[in-house]
């Protein structure tokens, strides 16, 4: 098992490329890939937050949430590669989300 963590960074083409190596020196091998993509800026409560900040004009918090998607954007950008390249192993694929996530209805996630 090689987990990578907030530290191997992700969202970068080296942290994708880190992992994409080690995929590809597991060949011959049953290979599987689990996500755990922090889903905060796709929280239910995401849209109560929104209402807030437009109502108040909280430009900071309204920052933050674009923050939170625009790195799930990245996050999910890597993870496709990462997940095409075991599938093409014949390995196994799992994102692991809440059931009320909003991500899960995405057009890139669908």
């Amino acid at each position: 098992m090689i987990r990578y963590t907030e530290t191997d960074d992700m969202r970068t083409d080296e942290g994708r490329d880190k992992a994409l190596s080690d995929i590809r020196n597991f060949k011959g091998r049953h290979i599987s890939l689990w996500a755990s993509i922090p889903c905060t800026g796709g929280s239910p409560w995401q849209y109560v937050n929104e209402a807030h900040y437009f109502r108040t004009g909280n430009h900071r918090a309204e920052r933050r949430l674009r923050g939170l998607r625009t790195d799930f954007r990245r996050l999910f950008k890597n993870f496709m590669v990462l997940a095409r390249a075991v599938a093409k192993a014949g390995g196994t694929v799992c994102l692991e989300w809440p059931t009320q996530c909003n991500y899960w209805r995405d057009p890139q996630v669908k």
